[in-house]
């Protein structure tokens, strides 16, 4: 079943009264894509005074049902956000592209790949077609891609950021990953360490969750809730939880993912593998802050793919504990490998890890600088 609706303006997607108001501020403008903020936003910010703004137009973008999902046309989008739509001649990829950043949508497999010039976006719905045209879902582009491609709609802009919670995962009784002598609980400490000096010598305030080999509490719920609650004591303006990955006993996985928390109403990416629909209706406090975690997310991925020069997995979403109860934008890193033991050799070694953290750092700078820039240009 397929049914039209036309609005003037930003549509949200159906969402818990935990949500905020995703409307444009009064006075800004409806599009932000021209090419000086995608470059600020998406490769290294440019001075607040370079940003150059269009001329406001409203949005109206029609929203289209399909089996109970609410979508924008993609081709709607494109005019709406200045871009040319083209289709593949195999009609196997649809890519919106012009002045800012290139949007191609892989329709193949399960339909849900996005790529950012170049780099992988998992959306949480599945990109449609019907006809000549394409349809992305309007959680997708409300809560996840407005963040990254044309963040003066996607609400009021957070701080610029001063107070930043590094969370070294693990702990105590919970070591994470232990393999090709290595231990995760160990690792994420120093590298959670070597980011807060590098943060601290730029004028931030760095926070850890945990500075010795300590859980937080006796359990792991309890354990993961003291940590985004130690955010909001210290009144976090981001939270960025440090981990290692792994999945053993196969060797074969390698590379660089970073989470957001899902957004309410859609399945977290790793559970579109499984037959279990993993759909969380209720809002947590985390997705208030939606746009932010994903331009955030988008950052880092960014920095620590072209840094470290590893496999790019993608910017996914989960519902994860220690992220749900933030009040503030928060994402989950996981750089590496520790069960590829190519990788594990390389997190084994100082060097590689201060990698890691200058990587992390790049992505916070980039995105406190593309905050600044926008709140200039309001």
């Amino acid at each position: 079943m397929v049914i039209t609706m036309t609005t003037t303006g930003p549509v949200m997607p159906p969402a818990p009264e935990a949500l905020p108001s995703m409307s444009r501020p009064a006075g800004l403008p409806a599009v932000l894509l021209a090419a000086s903020v995608a470059v600020a936003l998406l490769a290294g910010p440019l001075p607040a005074q370079a940003v150059r703004l269009p001329p406001m137009r409203p949005a109206k973008l029609s929203v289209t049902t399909i089996d109970k999902v609410a979508y924008y046309s993609l081709a709607d989008l494109a005019k709406h956000l200045e871009l040319k739509a083209t289709w593949s001649s195999d009609r196997k990829a649809y890519t919106l592209a012009g002045k800012g950043p290139k949007l191609v949508f892989n329709l193949e497999g399960d339909g849900r790949k996005l790529f950012i010039d170049g780099l992988w976006v998992h959306l949480g719905d599945k990109v449609v077609t019907r006809g000549s045209n394409a349809f992305l879902s309007v959680t997708d582009y409300e809560r996840t891609l407005r963040g990254i491609l044309n963040p003066l709609e996607a609400g009021t802009l957070p701080p610029v950021p001063q107070v930043i919670v590094l969370d070294p995962g693990h702990g105590e009784w919970d070591p994470g990953f232990t393999g090709n002598d290595l231990t995760e609980k160990v690792l994420t400490l120093d590298v959670a360490k070597r980011v807060q000096r590098l943060l601290e010598g730029k004028g931030y305030r760095a926070v850890l969750t945990r500075t010795e080999d300590k859980a937080l509490a006796p359990d792991k719920a309890r354990d993961l809730g003291a940590r985004s609650a130690m955010a909001t004591t210290v009144g976090a303006d981001l939270f960025v939880s440090v981990h290692f990955n792994s999945l053993s006993p196969n060797e074969a996985p390698s590379g660089t993912e970073v989470y957001a928390f899902t957004p309410a109403g859609q399945r977290s990416t790793s559970s579109w593998s499984s037959p279990e629909d993993d759909t969380d209706p209720k809002a947590e406090p985390v997705n208030r802050h939606d746009p932010w975690s994903a331009l955030l997310a988008h950052n880092l991925q960014q920095q620590l793919v072209s840094s470290l020069k590893t496999r790019d997995r993608g910017q996914k979403t989960s519902h994860l504990g220690v992220l749900r109860k933030l009040d503030c934008p928060g994402v989950l890193i996981e750089s590496a490998f520790l069960s590829n033991p190519a990788e594990a050799r390389k997190v084994a070694t100082p060097e590689f890890r201060d990698q890691i953290a200058a990587a992390i750092v790049a992505g916070i700078e980039s995105y406190a600088k593309g905050i600044k820039a926008l709140r200039a240009a309001q």
